[in-house]
């Protein structure tokens, strides 16, 4: 009954133990979730995301979850949150 922003605020600031965040779409909540509560990313350990690769999915060179929102890519990125990356 929330967005998606709030839950993952919601859940971060609550947790007794830092979080590992799995995006498997676009950032844009978990880029906005930064912005709305910069403290989250204390209590988050690392960010796993799917995207990158060596070849695009999206048009020859981009990957569709990086692709569609680079600012939110950017944004987590930029974090200094430790991001792993699958493609």
């Amino acid at each position: 009954n929330q967005h998606g922003v709030n839950v993952i605020i919601d859940e971060v600031l609550n947790s007794n133990e830092p979080i590992t965040l799995v995006a498997t779409g676009p950032l844009t909540n978990v880029a906005m979730a930064l912005i709305q509560e910069p403290k989250i990313a204390h209590n988050i350990e690392e960010i796993v995301i799917m995207g990158g690769g060596t070849f695009g999915n999206w048009t020859p060179t981009a990957e569709f979850n990086i692709w569609v929102d680079a600012e939110a890519a950017k944004k987590v990125f930029e974090s200094g949150i430790p991001v792993v990356v699958f493609g």
